[in-house]
């Protein structure tokens, strides 16, 4: 028991001190007139959680619409946040988020999509739209809904990692725990089938009713077991759910699909290396062969080790 204070002290205080820093920049950015949305931990902790201390956290993901990036990268930099690397073209294409680091070691991320399988302009626009008041220390900015909440940790959760974490299955509980009748479920599904996030919504509901006993409404998963699975949803699932060079690959060939559905210019034979070139952030067509080899080692090494 003494442990588990130990352990609850010391959320608290990184909490705090990363609460207090984040707000600040939250704050800066809206007196500039940049509308923002908080993601992930903060938001969790703030609404779902009893006490925010019990939701550890490593950053603060904070969303902005995609013309106030390169304002709100200004900001950053004048708040004292820098990048890890060396900063692309602004923002970096095929790329949702990135990582901002300040001299105490605290961590921001600033997001200008919502879903790494979203990236088109305007498919953030509904979120934003359903989005809630949310007050963080001095600043006001929003939060999702409690429906987009819960895909977007489904949809963050059920990605494979090398270090395997349960976290995305208490805040999911959570939600549904705390939203009661706020959560509208055929929202849930309605935003989960538009962004062809539906098989997240059918794996990740039943373990948490089954699991949790998290209060799922029953009618809602008689309907997701009877849907039937196409055999793209499968490969989909199969790709974030499993290590291996191979679902790496189909990673990266899907990624290149939907960029070539949102751009008529990657239609062409070097498509491909020149989609892996920016979004790795290629200088030139040479290192790829090199940064490939490189990911794919990696990925191998996961699923041996998986």
């Amino acid at each position: 028991m003494q442990r588990l204070r130990g352990v609850h002290r010391q959320a608290w205080f990184r909490n705090t001190l990363l609460f207090a820093r984040s707000a600040e920049t939250v704050r800066a950015l809206s007196v500039a007139g940049i509308d923002t949305l908080l993601l992930k931990g903060v938001p969790l902790a703030l609404r779902y959680y009893r006490e925010a201390s019990t939701r550890p956290m490593a950053d603060a993901d904070v969303l902005v619409r995609t013309r106030d990036v390169g304002l709100a990268l200004e900001h950053l930099q004048r708040l004292g946040w820098q990048s890890q690397l060396p900063l692309p073209a602004w923002p970096p294409p095929h790329r949702a988020s990135w990582a901002f680091r300040n001299d105490a070691g605290h961590e921001f991320d600033l997001h200008w999509h919502v879903f790494a399988d979203c990236l088109t302009e305007g498919d953030d626009d509904e979120l934003w739209a359903a989005a809630v008041p949310l007050t963080f220390g001095a600043a006001e900015a929003r939060a999702l809904c409690p429906a987009d909440q819960l895909l977007h940790v489904l949809a963050h959760g059920i990605h494979w990692n090398p270090l395997p974490s349960i976290r995305w299955v208490v805040d999911a509980a959570a939600i549904v725990q705390s939203s009661g009748t706020s959560l509208d479920w055929e929202r849930l599904l309605a935003q989960a089938e538009r962004r062809g996030l539906i098989p997240v919504v059918v794996v990740g509901l039943p373990y948490l009713a089954r699991l949790l006993m998290s209060p799922v409404p029953g009618p809602l998963l008689s309907r997701l077991a009877a849907r039937p699975a196409s055999a793209r949803e499968r490969l989909w699932l199969w790709a974030r759910t499993t290590s291996g060079a191979r679902a790496g690959l189909y990673r990266m060939w899907s990624g290149y699909t939907r960029a070539a559905r949102a751009a008529s210019r990657w239609r062409t034979p070097i498509g491909f290396s020149r989609y892996l070139s920016e979004l790795w952030l290629a200088d030139r067509p040479t290192q790829l062969p090199h940064i490939l080899r490189e990911k794919l080692g990696r990925a191998w090494s996961d699923g041996e080790r998986g």
